[in-house]
């Protein structure tokens, strides 16, 4: 697993893909956990130096989130809402962090029996996320940024 972790943050193309599809089907099946996944990510989450492999790594827990929903209980539901929602004032990863906050604000809604995003986690997430620039992001990003909007206008 290591390896496909390796080739995701290097950014590989086609290669990055596969240890995408690779990480995800592992947690599906239960032979990675959430948890595991962030320790192998560890270097390239906190590394202040290499900007597009912290942005790749973001990204991951992102596809995590809005790919393998099931996989999160509810402790990392919590987690997750709170490191992709910290992720939003990095400006570098706001493009790879906001499809995973989008995901958590959506998950309830998509399908009952996951577990909730849970208030304070969803305020807080709102929060963070009215300091972004979007109109600073490409087009993917502000799209999903906007969509990130109205999922909070529709429950004000």
């Amino acid at each position: 697993m290591e390896a496909a972790v390796q080739q995701i943050v290097s950014g590989d193309g086609a290669a990055a893909e596969a240890g995408t599809t690779a990480v995800l089907n592992a947690l599906r099946d239960g032979t990675l956990s959430v948890l595991g996944l962030v320790a192998l990510l560890k270097r390239p989450l906190t590394d202040e130096q290499d900007h597009e492999e912290r942005a790749r790594a973001v990204h991951l827990l992102s596809r995590v989130v809005a790919d393998a929903p099931a996989t999160l209980q509810s402790g990392d539901v919590s987690v997750m809402a709170d490191f992709l929602s910290a992720k939003l004032q990095d400006w570098r990863c706001v493009e790879a962090a906001a499809p995973g906050c989008l995901a958590l604000l959506q998950r309830h809604k998509q399908q009952q029996q996951l577990a909730p995003l849970p208030t304070d986690a969803a305020l807080q997430l709102i929060s963070r996320f009215c300091s972004v620039h979007v109109q600073g992001l490409v087009y993917r990003g502000r799209l999903t940024c906007y969509q990130i909007l109205l999922e909070v206008l529709k429950v004000l």
